[in-house]
């Protein structure tokens, strides 16, 4: 398998006469800004081993990279420095599990840069499977007393702009897998139909219960919004991803409103205020969300 990872732009130090050190402090600030703006292309397979390729980045500062790999986002266990090498082959993967690869720069000094954008694979025999992942955003309306979560980019826009009055970042969300990805469950999304602007949305990758909702003449199904694991009957979650617990208002104020959070102590402040725990094992568990 190949992946390849593009830097968008180069870096064009100003002046190499200055003070060494100096400019070689600059240009690192500058190059671990351009880390993050690397992007994947598609690749191929080879069974076992992914082979990741990068454009260099011209700086001063620059003494080499460091390929990085794990089971999930910035939770990566071997690290394998390839000098100044703009490419690496990574073996001996296990076939259908996923990985997670970012690259990382550093300087003369061996300090490293931020990591790169995380590029997330399961290994087969055949061609990999790419994961796609996006940012799950909350939201909250104080008028309402509700949630709202989206990791629809028109949607985040609009909220973001104002064109939802009265919804504002909470600061919270999750990572998931878009809906086109091959990880993970559909999680099923539904809008209420029968509480007038009060009228919210619930989300539930579990099968029984999507089904169950979408035969409530109360909601109206919208699709997969993206897609996540499921936990054990026990509320457990796999190693690379994260509890997600839900919460419900009980129909406080006369509409049901449902929060999903990945905090312990948020879960504890919504208890407090006489929301109600559900899902899987003691702490209520209905998501495992990627890292």
């Amino acid at each position: 398998m190949e992946m390849s990872i593009r830097c968008h732009g180069a870096l064009n130090p100003s002046n190499r006469s200055h003070d060494r050190g100096a400019s070689r402090r600059a240009a690192f600030a500058a190059l671990g800004f351009l880390l993050l703006l690397l992007s994947s292309l598609p690749f191929r397979a080879q069974a076992g081993s992914v082979t990741l390729t990068w454009d260099p980045v011209n700086s001063p500062a620059l003494a080499g990279y460091t390929m990085h790999y794990g089971p999930a986002t910035r939770h990566y266990t071997i690290s394998i420095p390839v000098g100044e090498a703009t490419t690496t082959t990574v073996s001996d993967l296990a076939e259908g599990a996923i990985y997670h690869f970012a690259v990382t720069a550093y300087d003369w000094s061996g300090v490293p840069s931020d990591y790169s954008n995380d590029l997330a694979a399961i290994i087969t025999s055949g061609s990999p499977i790419v994961l796609s992942m996006i940012d799950v955003i909350e939201y909250y309306h104080a008028a309402f007393d509700h949630y709202f979560v989206t990791g629809t980019t028109a949607e985040i826009t609009l909220l973001d702009s104002g064109s939802f009055t009265g919804w504002t970042r909470t600061g919270s969300g999750f990572r998931a897998y878009a809906a086109d990805s091959s990880a993970g469950r559909d999680v099923c999304r539904f809008f209420s139909t029968s509480f007038g602007a009060r009228s919210s949305h619930f989300y539930t990758p579990i099968v029984s219960e999507c089904q169950a909702v979408k035969a409530n003449p109360d909601w109206q199904f919208e699709g997969a919004a993206f897609r996540v694991e499921v936990p054990g009957s026990d509320g457990s979650c796999a190693v690379g991803t994260l509890h997600l617990y839900r919460l419900y208002n009980d129909g406080d104020g006369g509409a049901p409103n449902h929060r999903y959070t990945s905090s312990l102590d948020q879960r504890a402040r919504m208890l407090e205020l006489g929301w109600i725990a559900e899902g899987y094992g003691p702490l209520g568990v209905t998501m495992c969300a990627p890292l």
